[in-house]
């Protein structure tokens, strides 16, 4: 019993030597605010990424990094702080760099994956050190969010994510995100559990490091079902959708508008890849002739037809047909009701005037008939 428990343990032990480990690391690039009084500076950067390498090496000087407070140290990075030479770099599959500041900042990321680790390593290190900190604002949520979205797409179940960044967190939220971005954001708060392993911070100074272990629990949409880690590729999440929010109406039960009213298309695309094209298309049901409109990387249209009845659908590029296309709107026009009004109105007062004319209730046709009858008789009397 005690040989077969031995064995078991070096068994165990054996197969967790051989996991493959994947990074990412995460670099906030946003600029200083300009009235802050303490800022970051480019030394303090450098630091930050170099604090980032020795602990991937698995060995922490402490007294090259005697301003940077720990906090909450476990696993492998408690291991690196106290020297012990324990590197995740051994056996690593790829480290991926996604630098976040504003909103599309994210999609700089860079992959590393070479079958030397420590070429791979070097790599990441020197494209981090090349970075502008120039943006305005800090997306996060996107960074994190395309972390995992990778991870997915790779089969990789855990993943350590390092991120140096601020201490004031994400800025934004989810202020101007198209769907796309939206739906990045969902997929990863519904998959990802989150462990942290520890904490440094750069003595009074807005700069941290940051290590956590992120475990993938939804692999939704992941071609990859050998359950082996593939390739990373710059791909999406392939699970998609699309239907219309607004409007709403069927052939027989459809929406009204009056002429030069904006009717306000909009729909949502779940799983959309970035730089979607959506087309939009109303069609006159009388005249078959179209309206079309396209943008990209959002959700929603504003269009003006004509008087009539309209069909009007939806496609965007590479995602699934929409589940409730065929929406019918009626643009009524104004000769409808206000113009076919006025008209009666103007009818009304011509066939008023005319009576008044005709039949003369008040005397007043006659009375002119009067006055210039005795203009002409006092004139001849006058001679």
């Amino acid at each position: 019993m005690k040989k077969i428990s031995i064995l078991f343990i070096f068994i165990v032990t054996a197969l967790i030597s051989m996991a493959q480990n994947d990074i990412f690391i995460l670099i906030d690039v946003s600029g200083n605010p300009l009235q802050s009084d303490n800022k970051i500076s480019s030394d303090n950067r450098s630091s930050a990424i170099k604090l980032c390498n020795q602990l991937i090496l698995g060995n922490i000087s402490k007294n090259e990094f005697y301003d940077w407070i720990p906090s909450g140290l476990d696993g492998f990075v408690k291991e690196a702080y106290s020297g012990s030479n324990s590197s995740v770099l051994n056996n690593i599959n790829s480290i991926t760099v996604i630098p976040y500041g504003n909103q599309n900042t994210y999609k700089k990321f860079k992959i590393f994956q070479n079958n030397s680790a420590s070429v791979s390593l070097k790599q990441a290190i020197d494209y981090s050190n090349n970075l502008s900190y120039t943006d305005q604002l800090t997306f996060v949520n996107l960074a994190h969010a395309k972390a995992a979205d990778i991870a997915i797409d790779a089969n990789i179940k855990t993943y350590y994510l390092i991120e140096i960044g601020g201490l004031s967190g994400d800025q934004t939220g989810s202020n101007g995100l198209s769907s796309s971005q939206q739906q990045l954001i969902d997929n990863y708060e519904s998959s990802a559990i989150i462990e942290s392993s520890g904490l440094f911070r750069l003595n009074n100074k807005p700069l941290s490091v940051s290590v956590k272990i992120v475990n993938i629990k939804i692999l939704s949409g992941n071609n990859n079902t050998s359950g082996s880690k593939g390739i990373i590729q710059n791909q999406n999440i392939n699970n998609s959708s699309l239907r219309f929010v607004t409007p709403i109406g069927t052939k027989s039960k459809y929406k009204s508008v009056n002429e030069g009213q904006n009717i306000a298309v909009s729909w949502i695309g779940l799983g959309a890849k970035d730089n979607t094209k959506y087309t939009v298309k109303a069609m006159n049901l009388d005249t078959k002739k179209s309206k079309t409109l396209t943008c990209i990387d959002c959700n929603n249209v504003l269009m003006k037809l004509e008087p009539g009845l309209y069909k009007i659908t939806i496609r965007g590029n590479g995602i699934s047909a929409c589940q409730n296309n065929n929406q019918y709107v009626e643009v009524i026009g104004e000769t409808s009701y206000g113009s076919l009004f006025f008209l009666l109105v103007i009818l009304a007062i011509g066939a008023g005037a005319l009576y008044v004319k005709k039949n003369d209730p008040f005397g007043w046709w006659n009375k002119g008939k009067e006055n210039k009858t005795t203009s002409t008789d006092d004139n001849d009397s006058l001679y």
